[in-house]
């Protein structure tokens, strides 16, 4: 059963937003931070360094910065590129953070008996980092636990400039929700798809992140080791978001950090 697929776009401006919350049935494309607008811009094929001539586009910087901050389009790519220099106060007020989320909300889905499949398409043309500077690409699902009235996301790490976070298994607190993270590596056990890459790749590579209810289980039970009282009854649970989180991290001026990728055929579905 598909629960949603990543449209054709020939506009980014229907879909990119600046901290906007996504609709519910339509894909939105999220720069987090308040210090910049996304304007459009008209160097279509040169930006953003992700080798594709799209339709729309929308920057942090004007045309005169080729490969700034923003999100191109071309019906059924997109393409996102997250810059330090261009995006340098968004990352001063975001916990030295800047980043860029496709996500997609949707009426909750009861988790019982159900694999879900998250699954897409990914290239990374470019990822640059210097000093401390990290870049990394994480899909993300949000579980709800509707007892208790809170929610966790579990989260493959697909690319990060970090060799050691190809065997990341961890949970942590992401600040931007103050919801707690419970994050993998690719885990071929799990029925996962795709290598991991600490570094970039120009062509499509095909990832598939499987989720079953003992997965969700397991991720509750890391949670609840930290004290947390998540339910330990998988009835509790609904699904109702999921997001490809590209994004940066330099502490200071001397780090730096960048990356770019396109995305297709982006989609969510659930075997029985």
């Amino acid at each position: 059963m598909i629960i949603f697929e990543q449209p054709r776009i020939s506009n980014v401006l229907d879909h990119a937003k600046v901290n906007a919350n996504n609709v519910k049935g339509k894909m939105g494309i999220t720069l987090w931070g308040d210090q910049y607008s996304l304007k459009p811009t008209n160097d279509l094929f040169k930006n953003y360094l992700l080798g594709f001539k799209a339709k729309s586009q929308v920057s942090t910087k004007s045309s005169f910065w080729p490969g700034s901050t923003g999100i191109q389009v071309d019906d059924d790519t997109v393409g996102i590129n997250i810059e330090a220099w261009s995006d340098w106060k968004n990352i001063q007020k975001n916990l030295r953070k800047g980043t860029i989320v496709m996500g997609y909300n949707f009426v909750p889905v009861p988790v019982k008996d159900k694999v879900f499949v998250y699954s897409l398409d990914m290239a990374v043309p470019s990822m640059k980092t210097f000093n401390k500077g990290v870049a990394h690409v994480v899909a993300w699902y949000s579980f709800a636990d509707k007892k208790n009235k809170k929610s966790f996301w579990m989260g493959l790490n697909l690319a990060d400039s970090r060799e050691s976070y190809r065997f990341m298994e961890h949970v942590s607190l992401d600040e931007g929700t103050n919801s707690y993270m419970v994050s993998s590596s690719i885990d071929k056990s799990a029925y996962d798809y795709g290598t991991f890459n600490s570094s970039n790749f120009p062509d499509f590579r095909h990832y598939e992140f499987n989720v079953s209810n003992g997965r969700i289980l397991r991720a509750v039970l890391k949670l609840n080791q930290k004290g947390l009282n998540f339910s330990e009854d998988i009835n509790d649970y609904v699904l109702g978001h999921v997001n490809l989180n590209p994004e940066i991290r330099v502490w200071s001026w001397k780090d730096y950090a960048q990356i770019g990728i396109k995305v297709k055929n982006w989609k969510l579905a659930y075997t029985l």
